[in-house]
């Protein structure tokens, strides 16, 4: 087993908005936001949620947002 051990260094990749998914409330209604982003050292990615009435879940799933 191997570990590598990096002090992570992440900067912004690509921001993306979900496709016809809104969060929110009656009449305020917001598409999610995220931002992708990598460490340059290691290559590994995160993803920030922009959107506060967004669930986590959607974070991750890729089909739900736009390229």
């Amino acid at each position: 087993m191997v570990f590598k051990f990096c002090w992570h260094r992440f900067e912004d990749k690509v921001t993306q908005r979900t496709v016809n998914l809104y969060f929110g409330f009656a009449g305020s209604e917001l598409p999610g936001i995220r931002i992708t982003q990598a460490c340059k050292k290691c290559g590994k990615v995160r993803y920030m949620s922009l959107n506060l009435m967004m669930p986590n879940k959607y974070l991750y799933m890729e089909e739900v947002w736009k390229k």
